[in-house]
Formats: structure tokens, sequence, C-alpha cells
């Protein structure tokens, strides 16, 4: 069981000019608490994440850095056979001998607070997913050689941090007093017999 729901707010940027990287930028969806997300083929179906930060295998497939294949919109896996290849804003994969690979396939969750994180860093979902292409009120980029960074606000992360050491600290001094009282109490009711 997740402790909290995971925040699917997009992140900062980062340039990697790595050609199997991949960001997924966000721009309209028609839930509040939906989110687009890559399809990866996970151990009982399909997977999904956010995570861009790919490879090409040795057979020429796009995986994630575990080995699992990232998928298309038809649910197969994508094959470019090298790291010539080019990513299209839609997510269309443009081979170096000018074919296609089909179209990186992106799911759209309405509530992510449905989705369940796996051990892989991955999220499921109870049902399939439906392809955000599928979808004309959601806008999204695909952004070749780009990976999205962490989305936690590390200043915020530092105060709630400082503020449960505090609250620690402060529940170990009143333990501490406690035991005292006790300790006092005990030899003195030891010394009236």
């Amino acid at each position: 069981m997740q402790d909290q729901a995971p925040s699917f707010t997009p992140g900062e940027l980062q340039e990697t000019n790595a050609p199997a990287d991949a960001a997924l930028l966000q721009a309209e969806v028609p839930d509040e608490n939906g989110a687009v997300l890559f399809m990866v083929q996970g151990e009982e179906g399909t997977a999904y994440t956010r995570n861009g930060n790919w490879t090409v295998d040795a057979e020429g497939f796009l995986t994630t850095a575990d080995g699992q294949y990232i998928l298309n919109n038809e649910g197969a896996p994508v094959e470019t056979g090298n790291e010539s290849f080019q990513i299209t804003g839609n997510g269309t994969v443009l081979l170096e001998n000018g074919g296609e690979a089909g179209q990186l396939g992106v799911a759209y969750a309405p509530d992510t607070n449905d989705l369940v994180k796996t051990e892989a860093g991955m999220f499921e979902a109870e049902e399939e997913l439906g392809a955000a292409a599928d979808n004309e009120n959601i806008r999204y980029q695909i952004k070749q050689g780009f990976l999205e960074q962490s989305n936690t606000d590390s200043t915020q992360a530092m105060t709630e941090l400082m503020e449960a050491y505090r609250m620690f600290e402060s529940n170990q001094k009143v333990m501490q007093t406690y035991d005292r009282s006790m300790e006092k109490a005990v030899n003195e009711v030891g010394r009236l017999g």
C-alpha cells in the first residue's frame, strides 16, 4: 500500500542529447487529477511511467534501464534498430532508413490516485488506460534528448524534514521527563516501606 499518492506535476527538463531519452510534456488534460504516461511492457501486462531514460537493447528495441520494452500506441515493442532515430513532437519514431516504428504509446490516466506503484518504479492500473492520442481534449508533446527531472520542491522537502526532526526532539524530551518522574516515583515509593 502506498503511503502517499505520487505527484504527477511536471518537473523541469534537462537536456541530455541522448537519442533514446524522451521527456513527456503535458500541456492540457481534461481532469484535475489526470496525467499522461508512457506505456511499457510490464510483468503482468501494460505498465506506465513518466521516466523517459531509455536505451536501445542489443536486438534493436527501445527499453527502460531495467530492460522492459517501450510500447507503441498499438501495444507492440518499439523497434528502432539502433540509436539513429528521431522522435517527433507527437511521438512518431522515424528510423534512419526513412521508415517509421510507429507512435510511442502514451496513455491517459483520468485519476492518478487509481494508479498503483510497482516495485520496479512503474505504475499499474486496474484496467488498461486509454491512449492519449485518441482523446481530443488531451494535449502533450514529446521532446527527444531531454529528461524530466524530479518534481520535488527541495526547499519544501527540507522544511518538512526539519519540522519532523523538531517534533521528534520534542517528543524525545517529553519521554525523558516522563522516565525521570517514573524513576523518582519508584525510588521514593521504595523508601516509604
